[in-house]
C-alpha cells in the first residue's frame, strides 16, 4: 500500500465513511447510519486506491451540497463535538417519537446558521427516520439499523460516536502513528485488551467509545480537516495535486430521495476534471462509468456487515482513472452460468 496522501478530498460526501476508515480504521465509524453511507465498502475503496485504513492523511476536504456539510462543519471543532454530544444526551429521558416529531417540525424553516443544537437535531431526524432519510418517511421505533445492537430511539448512542468523531478527526491517525510505542495510542492492543480484562469476554468487538483516546486529545491542534458546503462540481481542484487522491459518492442514477442532485454528465465532467488535474480518482456507482480509458473495478461482494437486503441497488462498481492497486476476490458460484457476466476489470 502507498504513503497517506497528502490531501484526501471526498465528493457529495455525506456521512463521509470512507474518510473516517482512512483515519482511524475499521473502528471509526460515522456518527449515524445513513442511506447510501459507504461503511460496508470503505475498506475496499481505500484497497483499490492504494491506501491502508487508519493510514491517515496530511488534509481532508470534505464537500456535499445537502445538510451534511454543514453538519461536518460543526463536527469538524471538537469543542462543537463535546457540545453536540452534551444536547443529545440531554434529549435520552424524552419519548424518542414525540422528540422526533418536535425536531422536524422546529427544522421545517430555514435557520440562521447551523450550530451544535441544529446539528444534533438533524443527526437524530437523520437516524430515526424510515430508509434513514431525514425528515421523511416516518419515525421507525423498532428497528436496529446496520449495528444491529443499538437500542431504537438512544441520543445516547449517537452522543458516544459524535465524541469518536472527534476523537479519531483529532487524535486517531494525524497526531499518532498508529501502533508506535512512541505514540502512545496502540488501536489494535491496548483498545481490545482494556474491553477484554473489563468484560472478560475475548471474542467480543470492542465498543466504539471515545474513553480510549478522549483523554489524549486535550492537547492536540485541531485536525486539518476543510468542510466546502455546495455543489461538487463548483469545487475546483488545487493547482498542485501530486499526492492527492479524490473520492466521489454521487447520487446514484435513477435513485431518489437526496437533497442535492448530480446528474450524470455532470459526474464524468467533476470526475475528468480532477483527473485533469492530476489527482488519482474513484467513483462509486451501481454500474461502471462510461470514461475512456479508466477502469472498472466491482465491489459488490467486498461489503462488511448487513447487506441491501431493502434496495434495489445490490451492485457496487467502483470507476477509477488509475489501475486498482487492490481488486476483491471474487466468489465463485457453485453451479455453472450460461452466462458468465462482466469482467471485473477493464
Amino acid at each position: 500500500m502507498g504513503e497517506r496522501p497528502r490531501l484526501f478530498v471526498e465528493l457529495c460526501c455525506g456521512s463521509a465513511a470512507v474518510t473516517l476508515r482512512l483515519l482511524g480504521g475499521r473502528y471509526a465509524v460515522p456518527p449515524i447510519s445513513y442511506m447510501g453511507s459507504k461503511r460496508g465498502y470503505a475498506g475496499a475503496i481505500l484497497a483499490a486506491l492504494g491506501l491502508r485504513s487508519g493510514i491517515g492523511a496530511d488534509r481532508v476536504l470534505l464537500c456535499d451540497g445537502g445538510p451534511w456539510a454543514h453538519v461536518w462543519g460543526v463536527l469538524a471543532d471538537p469543542a462543537n463535538c463535546a457540545e453536540v454530544a452534551r444536547i443529545l444526551r440531554g434529549w435520552a429521558d424524552e419519548d424518542p417519537r414525540a422528540l422526533w416529531e418536535r425536531l422536524r417540525e422546529e427544522h421545517r424553516g430555514e435557520w440562521d446558521g447551523w450550530g451544535a443544537e441544529r446539528a444534533a437535531g438533524w443527526l437524530v431526524e437523520g437516524d430515526w427516520s424510515t430508509g434513514n432519510l431525514p425528515g421523511g418517511g416516518g419515525f421507525n421505533d423498532n428497528r436496529t439499523g446496520s449495528e444491529g445492537n443499538r437500542r431504537p430511539g438512544d441520543t445516547n448512542s449517537i452522543a458516544t460516536r459524535v465524541e469518536s468523531v472527534a476523537a479519531w478527526l483529532q487524535s486517531a491517525t494525524w497526531a499518532h502513528r498508529r501502533g508506535h510505542p512512541e505514540s502512545g495510542f496502540n488501536v489494535g492492543v491496548a483498545y481490545r485488551s482494556e474491553f477484554r480484562a473489563s468484560n472478560g469476554d475475548v471474542g467480543s468487538r470492542p465498543p466504539e467509545t471515545v474513553e480510549h483516546v478522549a483523554g489524549r486529545c486535550d492537547a492536540l491542534p485541531p485536525a486539518p480537516l476543510s468542510v466546502y458546503a455546495g455543489p461538487a462540481e463548483d469545487l475546483a481542484p488545487p493547482d498542485d495535486c501530486e499526492g492527492v487522491y479524490c473520492y466521489v459518492d454521487p447520487p446514484y442514477q435513477g435513485t431518489t430521495g437526496y437533497a442535492a442532485k448530480m446528474p450524470r454528465e455532470t459526474v464524468l465532467a467533476t470526475a475528468r476534471r480532477w483527473s485533469d488535474a492530476g489527482a488519482v480518482v474513484c467513483v462509486s456507482e451501481a454500474e461502471p462509468l462510461p470514461l475512456d480509458g479508466w477502469h472498472h473495478v466491482e465491489i459488490t461482494g467486498a461489503r462488511v456487515g448487513q447487506r441491501r437486503t431493502f434496495s434495489r441497488q445490490q451492485s457496487e462498481w467502483l470507476t477509477m482513472n488509475r489501475e486498482p492497486v487492490e481488486v476483491p476476490a471474487v466468489q465463485e458460484s457453485l453451479f455453472p452460468l450460461p452466462d458468465p457476466g462482466v469482467s471485473t476489470r477493464s
